[in-house]
């Protein structure tokens, strides 16, 4: 009675977990990298912190060709672990990346069995998202892909 017979584990939550060990293990076998694009946040989290983390007084002193403030979310962020962590900021950058892919296979999930899907079709789309290029490479870079899947994610999970 207290063991977990076969027939009592839902396909789609073994496919969650599968797939999101499988997307955890992928993306930690690699350190964080920086692209061009890190190095951008890294000055603007230079700035945030220079200003005591006013974001107002950055965001009108940041002259970027996209508005900044479609940036100030990953910004405040940064600029919080480089201030909480020193030199480990970027591990924690890093597990809060995969961290976000978790919260988009989570919100899936949940979006899924809300819509009535059948459980092995919720499944597939689990085997889908461990063969996802965006989710095997962009985890491991300083960008801010991640966290704002996840934020799409849980915005359709919300409606």
């Amino acid at each position: 009675m207290g063991l977990l017979r076969l027939t009592d584990v839902r396909l789609d939550g073994l496919a969650y977990i599968v797939s999101a060990v499988w997307l955890s293990v992928m993306n930690f076998r690699r350190p964080l990298a920086f692209s061009p694009d890190s190095g951008t946040y890294l000055q603007w989290s230079d700035g945030l912190l220079a200003r005591n983390f006013d974001v107002l007084a950055y965001l009108q002193s940041n002259d970027f060709v996209v508005a900044p403030y479609f940036y100030v979310l990953h910004v405040v962020l940064i600029s919080a672990l480089r201030r909480s962590f020193a030199d480990g900021w970027t591990l924690v950058f890093h597990i809060l990346n995969v961290l976000w892919v978790q919260v988009l296979l989570w919100a899936y999930w949940q979006s899924a069995k809300r819509l009535g899907l059948h459980r092995i079709a919720i499944a597939l789309g689990f085997v889908l998202f461990t063969c996802s290029a965006d989710l095997l490479i962009w985890p491991h870079y300083m960008l801010t892909d991640s966290l704002y899947m996840a934020l799409v994610a849980l915005g359709i999970w919300a409606a």
